[in-house]
Parts: C-alpha cells; sequence; structure tokens
C-alpha cells in the first residue's frame, strides 16, 4: 500500500538461494574477494549469473523515483523473524553503490540479533549502542569499511543480555542520522531493523526515517499479519514491498 500521491509498490521477487550460487567472477578480482562475496552471498558487478544482482539493481531503480532525495533514511524490516530484512537490507546498499558517484551507509538496529558485522567482515570495537548509550561522542568512531567499495557501517556494538532496553527513544539517535545524512550528500542510510511484530523498536524507528521497506517471505508471512503490519507502520512512509521467495 502506498500514499494517494505515490504510485503502488511493486514486488520484487529476490531468491536468496541464488546467491551463494550465482557468485562468480568475469572480470580480474583477487580471488580472495571473490571467494568473500561468494561465501558472505553478497552481490558483485562481476557476477556471472546476473539474475540476482540485477533483482537488487531493479529494486533499487524502483524506489529511487519515490526518494525525494538519494541522501534519504530508509529502514528495512520484515514481518516475521527470518524473513530476510538483513539479507536484502545488505544487497540493496552494494546496490546502491554500483554507482560510482554514490555511497552507502548500513546500519545495525538489530540489538537482539545483530548479524551486519559478521555478513560484512568487520571486526569492530564499537558500534550504534555505543553512541546511544553516550559511551562515544564522535560518530566516526562506529562507522567501518566494509568488503564492498563505497558501503559503510554501523554495527550494533556490544551488548549486554540484562541491557535490553529503550534505546531509540532518545534524542541520541535522532542526532546520529541528521548527523551521518549531513556528512555525504551522496551517501544514503539504511536501518536493518527486528521484525515489525516482534519488537516495539521497529514502529520507533520508523518514526525517525524518510521511508520503509518491508520484505515479505514467499512462505510465512500470513495475510493477517500482513495487514497487521501495515497497520503498525501506516501507509505514509511505505515505500514498497519486497517479496523474498
Amino acid at each position: 500500500m502506498a500514499n494517494a500521491e505515490q504510485p503502488a509498490p511493486k514486488f520484487v521477487i529476490v531468491d536468496s538461494s541464488d546467491v551463494l550460487e550465482s557468485i562468480e567472477s568475469k572480470a580480474p578480482v583477487k580471488s580472495s574477494s571473490k571467494d568473500e562475496f561468494a561465501e558472505r552471498g553478497i552481490i558483485h558487478p562481476s557476477m556471472k549469473d546476473t539474475r540476482v544482482l540485477n533483482a537488487f539493481r531493479n529494486l533499487r531503480t524502483s524506489l529511487l523515483p519515490k526518494m525525494e532525495s538519494y541522501n534519504s533514511c530508509l529502514l528495512v524490516s520484515s514481518v516475521v523473524q527470518g524473513g530476510g530484512a538483513s539479507f536484502n537490507a545488505i544487497n540493496l546498499a552494494a546496490a546502491f553503490t554500483l554507482d560510482r558517484q554514490r555511497s552507502a551507509l548500513l546500519v545495525d538496529c538489530n540489538f537482539r540479533h545483530p548479524s551486519l558485522a559478521d555478513a560484512l567482515g568487520v571486526d569492530a570495537p564499537y558500534g550504534l549502542y555505543d553512541f546511544v548509550t553516550d559511551q562515544i561522542d564522535d560518530i566516526d568512531r562506529m562507522i567501518y569499511p566494509t568488503i564492498v567499495p563505497r558501503l559503510q557501517l554501523v554495527p550494533c556494538g556490544q551488548i549486554a543480555e540484562e541491557e535490553h532496553v529503550e534505546f531509540f527513544t532518545g534524542e541520541r539517535m535522532r542526532a546520529f542520522l541528521h548527523e551521518a545524512k549531513n556528512q555525504d550528500p551522496n551517501r544514503i542510510i539504511i536501518l536493518d531493523a527486528p521484525p515489525i511484530l516482534d519488537s516495539a523498536d521497529t514502529p520507533i524507528l520508523s518514526e525517525l526515517v524518510d521511508y520503509v521497506l518491508l520484505v515479505l517471505p514467499y512462505r510465512g508471512a500470513s495475510a493477517s499479519k500482513i495487514d497487521k503490519t501495515i497497520k503498525v507502520m501506516g501507509n505514509d512512509k511505505i515505500i514498497g514491498f519486497v517479496l523474498n521467495n
């Protein structure tokens, strides 16, 4: 569903199982890099099988006209746990960086089940948790390069089990997003958020971003759950849906 002023968002089918089989290089790249992309399930411009690459390029292309500015903040979330939000967030961010004049900043907001640092091979002493809890003040200390050119990561950081409380309701998260957007007008910011119906954090985060992209697993999300998700998020910020096969 979408605003009356916007065209209805398109469904884009992305088959995550294809990625690990399809990433092979046509152009000369270091074998370690090629192996790393394949092992981590990340799209690459030299993929031999372009089906998954083109799926994410098409998703990126369908989203851009709906954005008022490239320098926007996009939240990616799934209806259910294991629905593919992180996979889609990583590869959508990678698709945006295929334009050499653009960059992307990926932010791991899934504090209960963080995955982006491992997925992108980042060893990070600091993360978003350290900033929102006032342990660090400089956001550059929690922004790390990744194996994907022009793609940077803000990991969630090290969080004690008992510290899963409200992190995103204060001004620190709003301040981070404001500063991150002002740093680079050619950078899109993508937040990987927990499943909407499983976490109170995601509706809170949705209030801070410009747009929301919902990932719907091909099997595993009932019509009632999808309807409830849309009601929780509202129509104003939903920019599209991804049908994750």
